[in-house]
């Protein structure tokens, strides 16, 4: 989670036009969601608020890619971007999947076996494989429970 939560201050860094405000704003929030899982030794508690940042984080995410859509998909600040989320994003999953029991965690295994034959079937794929990944894992969990 620290990683997750370290991962998003440097995206932050480096998205310094003004477009990216509202990005670095949610990313703020994410990371606030972010603290509070750190903060948490109670198992269940925990799994609540990282299914939080997880949404929250894909989000993010999904905010970027609106912006940085077309020509713009290419500039540096996009790329760093794409690849900081990613990282925090797949942080997230395994800190779920590492305090994750019984039905929650073969939900998690599942998304991620779909995540993988995602990726190798479709190497142009529209959305992000952390996106990809995320949604199949909150996908998942809802299956199974009341959020």
């Amino acid at each position: 989670m620290n990683s997750a939560y370290k991962g998003n201050i440097e995206v932050a860094k480096q998205l310094t036009d003004d477009r990216f405000n509202d990005v670095k704003q949610r990313i703020s929030n994410t990371n606030q969601v972010i603290l509070v899982a750190i903060r948490t030794a109670e198992r269940e508690e925990l799994f609540m608020v990282l299914y939080k940042a997880l949404c929250k984080e894909l989000n993010v995410m999904f905010q970027l890619k609106l912006i940085c859509s077309g020509k713009q998909s290419a500039t540096a600040a996009c790329k760093a971007g794409f690849l900081g989320l990613s990282l925090s994003t797949y942080n997230l999953v395994y800190a779920a999947w590492k305090i994750a029991e019984g039905k929650r965690k073969e939900a998690i295994d599942e998304a991620y076996k779909s995540y993988q034959r995602s990726v190798r079937e479709d190497s142009e794929q529209n959305i992000h494989p952390a996106y990809y990944l995320g949604s199949a894992v909150l996908t998942a969990l809802e299956k199974i429970e009341d959020f």
